[in-house]
């Protein structure tokens, strides 16, 4: 487990990863496209 610095530090990775989830991870239930391209493609 990744032990952070601080809580504001956490957040920001936190963060992060959501924002890479969301947009640039390929997806298998979206024919592993990211979700960027899915909805690009709709």
């Amino acid at each position: 487990m990744t032990e952070y610095k601080s809580m504001a530090v956490a957040r920001h990775e936190l963060i992060e990863y959501i924002e890479y989830y969301n947009t640039q991870r390929r997806h298998s239930s979206l024919g592993y496209l990211t979700p960027t391209e899915f909805e690009a493609a709709a």
